[in-house]
């Protein structure tokens, strides 16, 4: 029998409130995994213990993800394939939404297995709310450049694509506004 995978969302600011906003049923998906794929394995020990103080972190098996080299995918779908339940962890907000874990989630789709996302925060949906722009219709093009260089040419980039598409400048200055809070 193939395993399950639980998408697991975490915080998006290590604080007490931010932490008390997620779903109770996030601990059960926690305790129903043998194995963990996270961004960082550090910081995901540490959030896993405010869940469940008594959690054995050694009787686990623990799995790096930012490069997702050909190995630790062949390794995902043998646990799955053996019956492991596996958890997918993001290092913010919820797992498969612009991060590494999508290509996890492929893999797990790809052979059958059922994939259980969960209610978490999402800084793109945030972003999105928060914006005034039509939540029936966006586009999403990726995070920007942490260099400000860079940031000021990927926007300036998205201004010119905006517009060809007839978008308000102003959704972009409020957009723009929001990603560098």
């Amino acid at each position: 029998m193939t395993g399950q995978v639980y998408l697991i969302p975490t915080v998006l600011q290590d604080d007490q409130q931010a932490f008390d906003a997620l779903p109770l049923y996030i601990l059960q998906a926690i305790k129903s995994c043998d194995i963990f794929f996270a961004e960082n394995i550090k910081t995901t020990r540490r959030y896993f213990k405010k869940w469940w103080k008594e959690m054995v972190i050694d009787d686990y098996q623990w799995y790096a993800i930012h490069k997702l080299e050909d190995q630790l995918r062949k390794e995902f779908k043998d646990h799955l394939l053996a019956g492991k339940n596996i958890g997918i962890i993001s290092e913010a907000g919820c797992p498969g939404i612009a991060d590494p874990g999508a290509h996890l989630v492929e893999i797990a789709q790809q052979i059958g297995a059922t994939v259980h996302p969960m209610v978490g925060p999402n800084s793109i949906i945030l972003a999105l709310m928060a914006s005034g722009m039509n939540g029936q219709q966006f586009q999403f093009s990726g995070y920007l450049p942490i260099d400000s260089h860079e940031r000021k040419k990927a926007l300036q980039a998205l201004e010119a694509d905006s517009k060809k598409e007839t978008v308000p400048r102003s959704l972009l200055r409020r957009l723009t506004a929001i990603c560098n809070w």
